[in-house]
């Protein structure tokens, strides 16, 4: 459990890797423990990844390997604080225009809906559905973007489930499927590490 804390997480790892070439895994941990407007990782409650992003904002983030992950939410544990950041963007109902210029600068977090059974056991290929255009509630890591020979447009999203789900933990889902425009959210200028 805990999507949110981990696509809060990836998102803001990856902009350190974008930022300087080396990759660092911070803890979705703390966010589970120490974040209280979320659910810990419990899915089915609030998991709302602009509330991890203020988190961040307001308390920063240390690194997995200093608070590791344990799949259970427990009390808040003393950390350091090894990444900061100031603004969080979000973009509530945007255009796949301004998602793509977005992505093609760095992840952002989308909510989209995964509940059928079919995402559930989407094992490669382009996802089209079934899924809610109406709702959405599974933080997922929008990563790229890509078009197949016929044309098809899709998104390249990051998802928890493991490796062994969709293509070695990714999807490719249709753009404009599965009400992914509806809750965009992002670190708006480049966090600040320490000596991380």
């Amino acid at each position: 459990g805990g999507s949110w804390a981990f696509a809060a997480a990836g998102a803001v790892e990856s902009l350190k890797a974008i930022q300087t070439g080396r990759m660092v895994v911070l803890s979705p941990q703390q966010l589970i423990d120490c974040n209280r407007y979320n659910s810990g990782c419990n899915e089915k409650g609030t998991a709302d990844p602009y509330h991890a992003f203020n988190y961040i904002r307001l308390q920063g983030i240390t690194t997995d390997s200093k608070y590791p992950y344990t799949g259970v939410q427990s009390s808040c544990k003393p950390f350091t604080n090894d990444v900061s950041m100031s603004q969080i963007g979000t973009v509530p109902g945007t255009s796949d225009s301004f998602l793509v210029e977005v992505v093609s600068k760095q992840p952002v977090i989308a909510r989209i809906d995964g509940s059928a059974s079919e995402f559930d056991s989407y094992a490669g290929g382009i996802y089209s559905g079934p899924c809610s255009d109406s709702k959405a509630s599974l933080p997922v890591l929008i990563v790229g973007y890509g078009r197949t020979q016929h044309g098809v447009e899709y998104w390249i999203l990051k998802n928890w489930w493991g490796r062994s789900w969709g293509e070695g933990g990714y999807m490719r889902l249709e753009r404009g499927k599965c009400n992914i425009l509806s809750d965009i959210s992002f670190p708006r200028d480049p966090p600040k590490f320490s000596s991380i």
